[in-house]
């Protein structure tokens, strides 16, 4: 990758970073009283970073009990749904209850008259709520370890349709049969015609009753019909009865959200906003959720029309992505691809707005300085070509921005000023001031020493100063004897 494009993708995927910060979620804390128990119950609602009542989320519902730990569980679906990209943003829950809440009788496999008070509250209070408070999907998981493992089999067996996915980490047996796994016919009838998600993880150093227990659950449910039931045994050879949730919860997301990649797979030849249809009908039956208005999604569809040359489509994307909860890096990205499409007019407005924005609500943040000074510079190249008081001023305003000290935008000063035959002293002393700096810096963020010569050489060119022009032009083809423009340049000299 030419370096001078390899700096510009560097602030580009520093940009994307931050416009996907993996900040901390929110935590709600409810307290409700409950009819079904007869009593109040408390929960903890993690809510995904950049939650919002227009767009629904998966629910992951965990039991308040042994190993598990509801800031992991939040912190790695947050890890895998902002930073890995490989997972729908989801509303990780904490039931906090007791085993004499959750009432699971190990030796029967049934559940005390309180056990099943709390499903009653689960099915027809806490999940409704849920739904309707914090915007939770159709799309259910149940996470349990241990106790809370073994009793998510009463769940599966007895209530099919309160969750739709299964984590079961190493489940507990006290005794053979003890609780017993039976697959009974209604649940049969059910899980033969509704899709469902069951993941077993036992570990290396638990204790042998347990892994023969998930083996035994894994093989009876093998009866169910395999195009509708995903199955998954993953063995952890490193996993005891305690650390297996850290082993195996990142697997687990893997395996429930495994059909959320390939649904964004794309024929390049679709028109854009078919594809758009496509996906979110595709994840609309899958998860209940229609597509979040983040950067990862808008980037996908307005990277579509922009291969396709499709100005149509590119403003329909923008249209459907733009809210009042765009930041300004998100309507740089915007003016970005406007201009790639050669909309200068729109991509201009954009610019603006993403300014106005920055100024307004991110001006005391690092992320609003670094999609300011995106701005300024694009703007400078892209659209002020025949204004250079103009360009120059902006490029000013990104190389003194109080927040972000970047060195390449000497060498941007420099060749705008070489580009445009503008403030070539000044350019010239800039570009010097980086040949100077460029020893001391990373080189595959920066400007290849080559590159700065060869732009020092044409601004002592247009400066008239042949001899140091000469000099720079000649480092250049010691280091590159077959550069053409630097040959060129050396003729035009001499």
């Amino acid at each position: 990758m030419d370096n001078a494009v390899r700096s510009w993708v560097t602030v580009v995927c520093i940009l994307v970073y931050w416009s996907n910060d993996l900040s901390a979620q929110t935590l709600k804390k409810e307290s409700v009283f409950s009819s079904a128990l007869k009593d109040s119950i408390s929960y903890h609602v993690w809510l995904p970073e950049g939650w919002n009542e227009e767009q629904q989320y998966p629910v992951i519902l965990m039991y308040n009990y042994g190993a598990l730990n509801e800031k992991l569980l939040a912190s790695t679906v947050n890890y895998y749904a902002n930073h890995l990209r490989e997972i729908p943003n989801s509303i990780v829950v904490n039931l906090l209850v007791d085993m004499n809440s959750i009432g699971y009788n190990y030796e029967n496999g049934n559940l005390t008259a309180k056990g099943k008070a709390l499903v009653n509250a689960l099915e027809n209070e806490i999940l409704p709520d849920i739904s309707k408070t914090y915007q939770g999907s159709s799309f259910r998981a149940y996470v349990g370890q241990s106790y809370a493992a073994s009793y998510a089999n009463n769940l599966f067996l007895n209530h099919p349709g309160i969750f739709n996915a299964y984590i079961l980490m190493a489940p507990e047996q006290i005794k053979a049969n003890e609780p017993p796994f039976e697959l009974n016919e209604q649940a049969v009838r059910y899980y033969n015609q509704h899709p469902v998600c069951y993941f077993l993880a036992d570990g290396g150093k638990d204790i042998d009753r347990r892994r023969t227990y998930s083996k035994a659950i894994f093989s009876k449910i093998s009866v169910l019909d395999s195009t509708i039931l995903r199955r998954k045994l993953q063995h952890f050879p490193d996993a005891d009865h305690n650390n297996i949730v850290a082993h195996a919860f990142p697997s687990a997301l893997e395996f429930l959200y495994g059909s959320y990649a390939t649904i964004w797979d794309a024929e390049d030849q679709v028109p854009v906003m078919n594809t758009l249809k496509k996906i979110e009908g595709n994840l609309r039956q899958t998860y209940g959720i229609g597509i979040e208005k983040t950067f990862r999604n808008y980037n996908f569809f307005l990277s579509i029309a922009v291969k396709q040359k499709d100005t149509a489509g590119l403003k329909s994307i923008i249209n459907l992505f733009e809210s009042s909860d765009s930041k300004g890096i998100d309507l740089r990205n915007f003016a970005y691809y406007c201009q790639q499409l050669k909309l200068m007019p729109l991509a201009k407005q954009y610019y603006e707005k993403a300014i106005s924005k920055i100024k307004y609500d991110e001006i005391n943040t690092k992320e609003g300085h670094q999609a300011l000074v995106v701005c300024y510079r694009e703007m400078a190249f892209f659209l002020d070509k025949d204004h250079p008081e103009k360009g120059w001023s902006l490029l000013e305003q990104a190389l003194n921005d109080r927040f972000i000290k970047d060195a390449t935008m000497n060498y941007d000063i420099g060749r705008f000023a070489v580009e445009n035959s503008f403030n070539l002293k000044s350019g010239l002393t800039y570009l010097l001031g980086y040949a100077n700096q460029r020893k001391e810096l990373v080189g595959i963020i920066n400007y290849p020493l080559y590159k700065i010569n060869l732009l020092i050489s044409r601004a002592y060119f247009l400066l008239k100063d042949r001899e140091n022009a000469k000099r720079y032009v000649q480092m250049v083809i010691k280091d590159q004897p077959e550069n053409k423009e630097a040959l060129d340049l050396l003729k035009n000299i001499n």
